[in-house]
């Protein structure tokens, strides 16, 4: 169990976290996901997620798995750090 409230955990969670829109528009990512990546938080938040998926249809599966309330678990991707690919879960 944790101490802090939920929004805190996730925040400051050891793991990548983020949310997507149904439309594809990244709506929150945690301080690891930005760290990993490399980005500020206005460089990734409130854009497409197509700008940071490598593979197309990679991007497209996932989507329309989303948008069918299909649970992803440990999916494979590659996306497009600030500085590298990053192969991530």
């Amino acid at each position: 169990m944790f101490n802090e409230n939920p929004e805190q955990f996730l925040e400051h969670s050891s793991v990548g976290i983020h949310s997507v829109s149904a439309d594809g528009v990244i709506l929150y990512a945690n301080s690891y996901e930005l760290e990993m990546l490399g980005y500020e938080k206005n460089e990734y938040v409130g854009h497409h997620v197509s700008g940071f998926q490598v593979d197309s249809n990679c991007l497209d599966d996932m989507l329309t798995r989303l948008n069918n309330l299909d649970v992803l678990k440990i999916y494979p991707a590659k996306v497009k750090g600030k500085n590298e690919i990053k192969y991530v879960l």
